[in-house]
């Protein structure tokens, strides 16, 4: 079997062919990549975003059982502040 001159003339095209497809391959490849890469550091700022908004929840639900507890201390005074100005005996003031 003899192989003419056009025969190589195909198999040069074909190779020509597949040198492009595995080229046009590797550049899609490479978008994907660059692609993932940007919805990592978008998915880390996230996450970010939530760890410190939950720090900061966590300080908010701090401050108001702070603010919860002065408030109570602030009542019990002024019971006692009313009960004093009333004249209630001491006694009487044991009980607020």
């Amino acid at each position: 079997m003899r192989v003419t001159g056009e025969e190589f003339k195909e198999v040069g095209t074909s190779s020509r062919k597949v040198v492009d497809l595995v080229g046009e391959i590797a550049e899609a490849s490479n978008e994907q990549s660059q692609g993932i890469k940007q919805i990592n550091t978008a998915i880390q700022g996230m996450d970010k975003s939530v760890q410190q908004n939950a720090a900061n929840a966590e300080e908010a639900a701090s401050a108001a059982e702070e603010l919860s507890a002065q408030a109570m201390q602030m009542r019990q005074n002024l019971g006692m502040l009313e009960a004093l100005l009333s004249g209630k005996s001491k006694n009487e003031l044991a009980t607020i």
